[in-house]
């Protein structure tokens, strides 16, 4: 029943005319599904022996390439291709190139008004001051003063100061007295025999007064310069003032000779120096390309070492000549003797 399926009616009847069918052939019969069988176990174990050698034979593959796959790179990610990167930088190169012409044409708009401003300005200020030299011109014919005039009031007004100058240092320090200034600085004492009253009151008296009001103390040469050794206030701390002398005081009777003092600038002060060389002509009238001269006040009369020592202090490689490390004046006072 098992061998010919479910359809066979399992009635007795049937099974009487299958047994009598399969009498006498049972053996044959038993044989066949022996020898079916036996094919099967063949067929089962020579696939099964196929498996196993195919099996082997890939296993045997995987360890031959194992030295070159143990080396092998990392697969690499797909890149974003070319074309799309070099679309990408053009459009912005693109905005960035119309936000610069937007810009570009700003800037036109506005230097063409800012020109056009300057330009009416400039036309305005023109006339004003073509307007305001007519005007100058005018005044100046109706209060035109001759020039020799001028140059008498202004040698009156010179000599009026000298005079009072003089009048304060003599009933300060007495008659035919020598007024001597005592300094001392990082490199030794100086002293300094002021000038005359009789020849340079002015500036003897405008030095003098600098000196007892304690303006010069922690000043100090700044510069080293091949003719001159020169001071100012630049190294002093706190507010500084710099109060210059009126007019540019000089006399050829007390000239520039070495180891003398002079008043530095045009006009003068408060920077003063000591010639270290014979700057007669150099320092003189007409020396430096203008007609006055420096005004000579006083000369040195103790620590002339302390000058060679100043001088010998390094200096940078400017025009100027300056002193790496400026030499303080620590002290300065005034005695008459």
């Amino acid at each position: 029943r098992d061998i010919l399926g479910t359809n066979i009616m399992a009635s007795k009847q049937l099974d009487r005319a299958v047994k009598d069918a399969l009498q006498g052939h049972t053996p044959r019969i038993l044989g066949a599904l022996f020898l079916v069988g036996m094919c099967g176990s063949v067929f089962v174990y020579l696939h099964g022996q196929i498996n196993l050698e195919k099996a082997s034979m890939a296993m045997n593959a995987e360890e031959s390439l194992k030295p070159y796959v143990k080396d092998a790179p990392e697969p690499v990610k797909p890149e974003v291709p070319v074309p799309v990167i070099a679309s990408q930088e053009l459009a912005v190169c693109r905005r960035e190139r119309d936000d610069l012409k937007k810009k570009v044409v700003d800037v036109v708009k506005t230097h063409e008004i800012s020109t056009n401003s300057l330009s009416r300005l400039r036309t305005e200020l023109d006339t004003i001051g073509a307007d305001c030299d007519r005007k100058l011109q005018a005044a100046a014919k109706k209060t035109k003063i001759p020039d020799s005039k001028l140059e008498k009031k202004l040698d009156d007004a010179t000599k009026e100061l000298q005079k009072i100058a003089r009048k304060n240092l003599i009933a300060k320090y007495g008659e035919g007295k020598r007024i001597i200034i005592d300094m001392t600085t990082d490199q030794g004492p100086l002293s300094i025999e002021m000038a005359p009253t009789s020849l340079m009151p002015y500036v003897t008296w405008w030095f003098i007064d600098l000196i007892e009001s304690g303006f010069w103390n922690g000043c100090g040469f700044v510069r080293n310069a091949d003719h001159v050794l020169q001071a100012n206030c630049g190294p002093k701390k706190g507010e500084k003032t710099y109060p210059s002398i009126a007019f540019q005081e000089y006399t050829p009777e007390y000239p520039h000779k070495i180891y003398t003092v002079g008043v530095a600038g045009f006009p003068g002060g408060p920077d003063w120096y000591i010639n270290i060389v014979d700057n007669i002509a150099n320092h003189g009238p007409g020396g430096q390309g203008v007609p006055e001269a420096n005004p000579c006040f006083g000369k040195i009369i103790k620590g002339v070492d302390t000058v060679k020592n100043i001088h010998k202090q390094p200096r940078d490689n400017t025009g100027f000549q300056g002193l790496i490390k400026p030499v303080i004046i620590q002290k300065a006072t005034v005695r008459a003797v």
